[in-house]
C-alpha cells in the first residue's frame, strides 16, 4: 500500500462502494429507516425536506468530496512543476467540461431512463454507452498518445452511436435532467483547484475564502435578496450554479487534510523533520479505528434518533480519549493538526445543529458540511496510520480491494449501472433474487461485490479512467 495517499483511496472507495451499494438496496418499505437517506424515509420515500438527521448513506457524498479535495496536494504540485499554473488550470477546466458531459450521459442514457422507449433493448445501449465510457476515458502507458487518441476518439464514436439509438426511439435528451453528484464535482473541482492553486503556501488566505462562501452560502439562502438572487443564476440547463459553489465548505477542509497528510504546509516543507526519531508512526491502529468509528455510529445514532445533547456530550467524550492519546504521549505533528481540524470542526458542526432546524443533507445546512467533514478527518487520520503499515495481513487483503475502486472512481461509480444490472437482466440472473428483501439486499451485495472485484481488477493491471 502507499504510505499515504492510500489513506485518502481508501476513504474515497469507500465511498464508491455505499453509493453503489445504497443504490442497489431494496426500497418500498423494506428496510429500516437508517438504510436511507434520513429524508426519504420508508414505507413510501417522499422526500421530505423538513426531516433532520443523519444516515450512512447521507455520508457516502461528502466522503467522496472530501477526499477529493484531500487528494489534491498529492496531484497537482508535480503537475503544475511540469506544465505551469496557466495549463494546469486549463486542463482543470477541460476535465470539469467532461465531467458535465459525464452528468448528462450518465443520467440520460441510463438503461433504467430508457427502457420506456427501447424496451428490452436497454441493456445493451447501456452496456454500449460503458463500452464508450470505457474507451474515452482509458489512459494506458504501454501506448504512445497518438494511438491512445485514436482509442478515445474510438469510444466517443460509441457513446455518440448510442446518443442516436435513444433519440431515434423517440426519447428527449435534455441536458438539463443530469447526475446531481457528478454535476457538483465538476463545479467544486473546478473552482476548488484554483483555490488550492492559489493558497497553497498560504492558509490564512484559504480559510478567508472558505470564510467568503460560507457567507455566500448564508446570504444565498436568504430569500428576497439580492445574494438569492445571484446565487441561483445558472445556465439554460442548471450545468453550473453559484448555489453548487456551498460544497466547498467540504472540499476546502479536504485540501487543508491533504496537505498535512502529504507532510506540505505553508509552514514546513516536510513534516517528518519534527518527528522524534523514538515515535512510532504507525502506533495505535486499532485506537484510532475505534475513535472514528465511535465517533461516527454515535453520530448517526444520535442525530437520527435527535437526541442532539446527549449524543454531543458523547463525541466530547471520544475527542477527548483521542486528545490524552495524541497530545500527552509523544506523537507524529499530523497526528496533532489532524485531530485539532477535525475535533473543531465536529465542535463546530454540533454548535450549528440546531440552526436551520437541525442537519439535513437536501437542502444541505450548516451542520451537515461541518459535522461530515469532521467525520472524513478522523477516518483519514485513523486509515492513515493503518496505511503507513498494516497490522494484520487477513485485513490488509480486505482493504486492498477498496483501495484500488477507490483509484478508478468513475470507472466504478458507472459500472453497476451501465454494465453489471444490464448483464443481470440480459441473462435473467436477476430475477433470481426478486422473491424477497433478504434476496434483494444479496443482489445489492452481489452488485456491488461484483463491481469491486471488477475495479480491482482493472486498477491492477493500471487501466485507470482520465479524464
Amino acid at each position: 500500500m502507499e504510505k499515504r495517499a492510500g489513506s485518502i483511496d481508501i476513504l474515497r472507495g469507500a465511498a464508491v462502494i455505499m453509493m453503489v451499494f445504497s443504490g442497489m438496496i431494496p426500497f418500498a418499505g423494506t428496510l429500516p429507516v437508517w438504510m436511507y437517506h434520513a429524508q426519504v424515509p420508508p414505507p413510501a420515500h417522499h422526500f421530505n425536506p423538513n426531516l433532520a438527521g443523519l444516515t450512512w448513506v447521507d455520508l457516502v457524498f461528502p466522503f467522496f468530496l472530501f477526499s477529493m479535495g484531500a487528494v489534491v496536494p498529492f496531484a497537482l504540485p508535480s503537475k503544475l512543476a511540469v506544465v505551469g499554473v496557466l495549463k494546469t488550470v486549463q486542463q482543470t477546466l477541460f476535465r470539469s467540461l467532461k465531467l458535465l458531459v459525464f452528468a448528462v450521459v450518465t443520467w440520460q442514457f441510463h438503461p433504467w431512463r430508457c427502457d420506456k422507449t427501447l424496451g428490452d433493448f436497454a441493456p445493451f445501449v447501456g452496456i454500449l454507452t460503458y463500452i464508450g465510457f470505457f474507451l474515452t476515458f482509458i489512459k494506458l502507458k504501454n501506448i504512445d498518445n497518438s494511438k491512445n487518441l485514436k482509442i478515445n476518439i474510438l469510444g466517443w464514436f460509441l457513446i455518440i452511436s448510442a446518443g442516436i439509438i435513444i433519440a431515434l426511439s423517440g426519447k428527449k435528451i435534455n441536458p438539463a435532467e443530469n447526475d446531481a453528484i457528478i454535476r457538483v464535482l465538476a463545479n467544486v473541482y473546478f473552482v476548488g483547484i484554483g483555490i488550492w492553486i492559489l493558497t497553497r503556501n498560504n492558509w490564512a488566505l484559504r480559510i478567508g475564502i472558505a470564510l467568503v462562501f460560507l457567507t455566500q452560502y448564508l446570504g444565498g439562502s436568504t430569500e428576497g435578496t439580492w445574494m438569492r438572487w445571484l446565487w441561483k443564476l445558472s445556465d439554460p440547463w442548471n450545468l453550473t450554479s453559484l448555489m453548487l459553489l456551498k460544497y466547498l465548505l467540504i472540499f476546502i477542509p479536504g485540501t487543508l487534510i491533504g496537505d498535512i497528510l502529504s507532510e506540505k504546509t505553508p509552514h514546513s516543507d516536510n513534516f517528518s523533520q519534527k518527528i522524534p526519531e523514538n515515535v512510532e508512526n504507525t502506533e495505535g491502529s486499532l485506537f484510532s479505528f475505534l475513535i472514528a468509528f465511535g465517533l461516527t455510529s454515535t453520530t448517526l445514532v444520535g442525530l437520527l434518533s435527535r437526541q442532539v445533547e446527549a449524543t454531543f456530550g458523547i463525541v466530547l467524550l471520544f475527542l477527548a480519549a483521542a486528545f490524552s492519546w495524541i497530545f500527552l504521549r509523544k506523537n507524529t505533528p499530523q497526528n496533532r493538526h489532524l485531530w485539532t481540524i477535525g475535533a473543531l470542526l465536529l465542535v463546530a458542526g454540533f454548535c450549528a445543529e440546531p440552526f436551520q432546524g437541525g442537519i439535513k443533507k437536501d437542502n444541505a445546512t450548516l451542520s451537515y458540511f461541518l459535522i461530515t467533514s469532521g467525520l472524513a478527518t478522523f477516518w483519514l487520520w485513523s486509515l492513515h496510520i493503518f496505511t503507513a503499515k498494516p497490522r494484520a495481513f487477513f485485513l490488509s487483503k480486505i482493504v486492498e480491494p477498496i483501495r484500488l475502486t477507490g483509484q478508478n472512481p468513475l470507472m466504478a461509480y458507472a459500472m453497476a449501472g451501465f454494465l453489471i444490472v444490464p448483464l443481470m437482466t440480459i441473462t435473467h440472473f436477476n430475477t433470481l433474487f426478486n422473491d424477497s428483501t433478504l434476496l434483494g439486499v444479496l443482489k445489492a451485495v452481489f452488485i456491488t461485490g461484483s463491481m469491486v472485484a471488477l475495479t480491482a481488477f482493472f486498477s491492477k493491471k493500471k487501466i485507470f479512467w482520465k479524464l
